[in-house]
């Protein structure tokens, strides 16, 4: 999942790509659901974390079930 928010950030960065305009395109995702398979993810120049919510799941013979909703937490740091 994380190389999903690498590709979002270097998609945002533009064709002339530098270590400033990945930062920037980084900084550019706002409350982003990669495919839908993770929680919403939000970048800022004081949020370089990304991810701060998890969820319960189970799998069971062969098949993937949600128990519980994503739990946001509130960023540390």
């Amino acid at each position: 999942m994380s190389m999903m928010h690498v590709i979002k950030g270097l998609q945002n960065a533009g064709p002339n790509l530098t270590p400033e305009s990945m930062i920037k395109g980084m900084e550019q995702i706002k409350n982003w659901e990669p495919e839908g398979v993770g929680a919403p993810v939000t970048y800022g120049p004081n949020r370089h974390h990304g991810v701060n919510a998890s969820r319960m799941g189970q799998a069971k013979n062969g098949k993937d079930t949600i128990l519980a909703p994503f739990t946001i937490f509130k960023a540390h740091f």
